[in-house]
């Protein structure tokens, strides 16, 4: 009894200590707080280590850098996923006596670092209001299982764990929204400074040897001629297949053909690590993919080269126009503006507060800056300072422009702007013109060739799916044919955006400014009257025996 007494009296004594410890923890440093909290739960519970996993609202998983004596390898759980996943979805404890007998239990990790579990606790973290902020997997108790006095301790530990863990992601948040709002706007003026933190690419930046992995990808002299004709099947080369590292030789061969590989004095290696970096950030969502991104800047390469948008205007235009095309949608979450708006999620949130509509735009603006920032990655190196003042100005032009919700506000401006006079050596007519050429490849893929748009389209489709299942997991109404249980017609909703967002703009830039643009305009057509055969095909009861109609039928999945 007199040892048991000991024991608890220790373990009291401990506990104590650990709650003085995180009390003066700096809440300014989130690092501080994660690295305090999980070594005092592995001495706590006496167990081998431990794992602190923080919900990420936006992507609906959970994340951790730290994983004691098993590296600094960031870890990415899904929601409902694994153990620590299965806890963040109901809010309650699993206490695992053997973690191989459990189905939930994925021994994958263990074997990538050469570790066997045996014993899990795993355990909410939870703020004020109830809701799981984060999750703690511990591992290994050296002595036995974990006990459910073990259990106790960790949720009185957990109690004040949340408090502290909320008000440093309080804290971070609330600095690096104004900071990345101040930089934004330097940015937009041309006054750019280097950012002293860019932990959004923190362990992405490609080391020699991944490096050099992709440098040894030889591009075909086939694939080098489908690269450069309008023809091209990027789905050839989208992450689903075993080619998809080749987006980033056949994006360099673009550049190098257009001459601006030297025009701009960009170091292979830096435009290698560059769009390897991109590649890594860009996510794997339906649509908005880098496939997506790879996709955009083959058709912009297509107008400057075989469009006459060369013609109207300069080389860095266009160069910065090219940049702008794979950076334009870093990071989507496959979630649009509005859902961040009624969601609530910080990105929304920040927003709201600051007036700013383009919750996604900006965020993807405040990204670029920050890759450019990293000294082995930025392309814009070999500029001078006025250059790069343009560029950053221009790349953030652009990339805002591609809100939707501002679609008819930039029709209007090229129409006034094409009515009046287009001038070469006017700066801002430039950079007009390179939105709307943004803009045009940004929703350019219903006007490729039929296979490979109806393709885009059930890609679409299904990120729109993708957001409604969110939605109804946050319990905010779902948007109008985003439930997938009511299957929406993709002939129909092609057809309607083709007619009323995409048509009208084709026609207006290629009947005044880029003739060269026809080649879309009458593709466009093409694919309306395809659609417009598969409803009159369903409307007269023969869908059941069309192919085409039948794919349209089914599930995008």
């Amino acid at each position: 009894l007199n040892a048991e007494y000991m024991g608890e009296k220790r373990r009291n004594e401990i506990f104590i200590e650990i709650l003085n410890k995180l009390a003066n923890t700096d809440i300014r440093d989130i690092d501080s707080v994660i690295n305090m909290i999980v070594d005092n739960i592995t001495e706590l519970l006496d167990a081998d280590r431990c794992t602190l996993f923080l919900v990420d609202k936006e992507r609906h998983c959970l994340t951790s850098k730290i994983a004691r004596k098993a590296g600094a390898t960031e870890i990415l759980v899904g929601i409902g996923q694994g153990i620590a996943g299965t806890v963040a979805l109901h809010g309650e404890t699993l206490n695992i006596e053997n973690a191989y007998e459990d189905p939930r239990f994925s021994p994958e990790t263990d074997k990538r670092i050469g570790y066997t579990t045996q014993t899990i606790l795993a355990m909410p973290i939870k703020d004020h209001t109830g809701t799981v902020v984060a999750v703690t997997q511990v591992l290994n108790k050296k002595e036995g299982i974990f006990t459910t006095e073990d259990e106790d301790m960790l949720r009185y530990f957990s109690l004040f764990a949340g408090i502290s863990l909320s008000n440093a992601r309080l804290y971070e948040f609330v600095v690096q929204s104004g900071n990345q709002a101040m930089e934004l706007f330097q940015a937009s003026t041309g006054t750019v400074t280097r950012r002293a933190s860019t932990a959004n690419f923190y362990g992405l930046v490609p080391r020699k040897d991944e490096v050099m992995s992709y440098q040894s990808i030889m591009l075909s002299a086939q694939e080098i001629s489908d690269l450069h004709s309008p023809l091209f099947d990027v789905h050839n080369f989208s992450l689903h297949t075993s080619s998809h590292k080749s987006v980033v030789p056949m994006i360099i061969e673009l550049f190098s053909s257009l001459g601006y590989m030297d025009k701009f004095k960009i170091p292979l290696d830096i435009m290698y690590r560059f769009l390897i970096c991109v590649k890594k950030k860009y996510r794997m969502v339906p649509y908005h993919s880098i496939t997506h991104a790879f996709d955009v800047t083959q058709t912009m390469y297509l107008y400057i080269e075989t469009c006459g948008a060369r013609q109207l205007l300069k080389d860095f235009d266009c160069f910065v126009l090219l940049v702008s095309c794979i950076l334009h949608d870093i990071d989507h979450m496959g979630l649009n503006n509005s859902f961040h708006f009624r969601a609530e999620t910080p990105l929304g949130v920040l927003s709201a507060a600051s007036g700013a509509t383009s919750v996604l735009e900006v965020h993807h603006c405040n990204l670029s800056i920050e890759l450019l920032s990293i000294a082995e990655c930025n392309i814009f190196g070999g500029l001078d300072e006025e250059q790069s003042r343009e560029a950053f100005k221009t790349l953030i032009s652009n990339v805002l422009a591609t809100d939707m919700a501002r679609h008819k506000e930039y029709l209007d401006r090229f129409r006034e702007l094409a009515s009046t006079g287009y001038d070469v050596e006017n700066l801002e007519h430039r950079r007009l013109l390179s939105a709307m050429l943004l803009k045009a490849a940004d929703i350019s893929n219903v006007s490729k060739p039929f296979d490979i748009s109806r393709m885009w389209g059930i890609c679409m489709t299904e990120e729109f799916y993708f957001q409604g299942d969110v939605e109804k997991q946050k319990g905010v109404d779902v948007t109008p044919n985003f439930n997938r249980e009511q299957k929406v017609e993709l002939a129909k909703s092609q057809l309607g955006f083709i007619n009323f967002v995409v048509m009208p703009m084709m026609e207006l830039m290629s009947s005044t400014l880029l003739p060269g643009l026809s080649f879309y305009r009458d593709n466009l057509e093409k694919n309306a009257q395809q659609w417009e055969e598969i409803l009159a095909l369903q409307a007269g009861g023969m869908a059941s025996r069309s192919p085409s109609a039948n794919v349209m039928k089914s599930s995008p999945r």
